[in-house]
């Protein structure tokens, strides 16, 4: 599986990212009840692209393309061939369907947010706001259109345009779970913590049998770190879902950083081998593993570990550093002293950008602009970098060196599009 498929792991701790992982709808099974109703009924949403196992197959694939390209005035089948395609991460074939179904009938909605889905898989959250929000215009009542643009924005960065568009739902649903998780993960990442656990909390007490909800609290009571909280949380999310891979994965770190204990890092290294029975390279999982691994002496085996974890995300800091220092540990330091510095080159993932972000937002200095998009850059958060440049260079129009740097962010962004696009 590729890193950029799997938002929720490639991060470090990207709450952002996780709440795209919560909102996700499941299987080409839906689609193909969907796809034959008639355009105004089709559902707004289509299912995230799976990042693991669907029961899809490259034949079931390769039967879809056929019948589309027998039919080539269907928009449905050409939705469906989208759809499969999808589901196998192909992102490039997904894109080719999704684009010729919307051809064909331009009203039909999951064309468009089909997509938007491959844009934000792809790591292209500018774009897959454009699509979201075309969607919108035809659907302007849709709940499920504006809680998918209001995860879009979370990922782009762009809070204000995020908690406008989960406002909006919230008024048409006010105690929709999936809408107060939508809030609850904004207002996290606002670090409106107060406001954040009480909206979580009241997702939980509407849908207590819902696991994404437990995952959601469970999550921020670790932003938070009120671990015997947040492992409360996450037992309960584990309880009602236990391959779910988020819940397993913060349980882990709550076990971890919360007791620090031999014991509690057995069953945190259960946990995450749990995780690696569905995804085998989960960058994050593969990191903690070797940090435990480190922890118990076991050099030889955290080495090859990490060293998997690295093969996953190469550009993780965490990773670089975690593998560079088991290196030094065990007696490998040229290599390791390269990857630790390698790392703290990069900077952490997940680094806090609010406060640079607020002034750079509020104050036209072209400085602030190209520090904030330096910033995202170095994260491979291109689609955020353009953004803010683009906004700085409206408010300092013909400014070389921001149309410099937005040259080179447009490129940069542009390098994670599927192949022909």
């Amino acid at each position: 599986m590729s890193t950029r498929s799997s938002a929720h792991t490639a991060r470090g701790w990207s709450f952002a990212a996780a709440l795209l992982v919560a909102g996700a709808l499941g299987g080409a099974a839906w689609w193909r009840s969907a796809i034959h109703q008639p355009r105004a009924a089709v559902p707004a949403r289509m299912p995230m692209l799976s990042p693991g196992p669907t029961g899809v197959s490259l034949r079931d694939l390769q039967q879809a393309v056929l019948l589309a390209r027998q039919n080539p005035n269907s928009a449905p089948l050409a939705l469906e061939a989208g759809a499969l395609a999808g589901e196998l991460n192909e992102h490039g074939q997904a894109m080719y369907w999704f684009r010729q179904a919307a051809a064909l009938d331009p009203r039909l909605l999951p064309a468009i947010t089909g997509q938007g889905q491959v844009w934000l898989a792809v790591g292209r959250p500018a774009r897959a706001a454009a699509m979201y929000e075309r969607a919108l215009k035809l659907a302007p009542d849709e709940q499920s259109l504006l809680l998918e643009l209001a995860r879009t924005y979370t990922a782009l960065r762009d809070f204000p345009e995020a908690l406008r568009c989960a406002r909006r739902a919230q008024e048409k649903a006010p105690e929709d779970p999936a809408v107060l998780r939508a809030l609850a993960a904004i207002y996290g990442e606002l670090v409106m913590t107060e406001e954040c656990l009480k909206v979580a909390r009241r997702a939980c007490e509407i849908a207590s049998a819902d696991a994404e909800n437990w995952v959601l609290l469970g999550s921020q009571l670790l932003r938070g770190q009120k671990y015997a909280e947040a492992e409360v949380a996450l037992r309960r999310a584990l309880q009602l879902q236990p391959g779910n891979i988020p819940a397993n994965l913060y349980c882990a770190r709550a076990l971890i950083e919360g007791k620090k204990t031999p014991e509690a890092d057995r069953e945190a290294f259960a946990l995450l081998a749990r995780i690696r029975i569905s995804e085998p390279n989960h960058s994050q999982a593969l990191l903690m593993m070797g940090g435990i691994l480190t922890r118990a002496g076991n050099l030889p085996l955290a080495i090859s570990v990490l060293r998997r974890a690295r093969e996953a995300d190469p550009r993780d800091p965490a990773i670089l550093i975690a593998l560079g220092q088991a290196l030094i540990r065990g007696r490998q330091a040229q290599e390791g002293v390269r990857l630790v510095t390698q790392g703290q080159k990069l900077g952490p993932r997940g680094v806090g950008f609010l406060d640079l972000e607020e002034l750079a937002r509020k104050n036209p200095d072209p400085g602030l602009t190209m520090r904030l998009a330096d910033l995202y850059r170095r994260q491979d958060l291109y689609d955020q970098a353009v953004r803010v440049l683009e906004r700085g260079l409206a408010r300092k129009p013909g400014h070389r060196e921001i149309e410099k740097r937005l040259l080179a962010a447009r490129a940069e962004a542009d390098r994670l599009n599927p192949p022909g696009l």
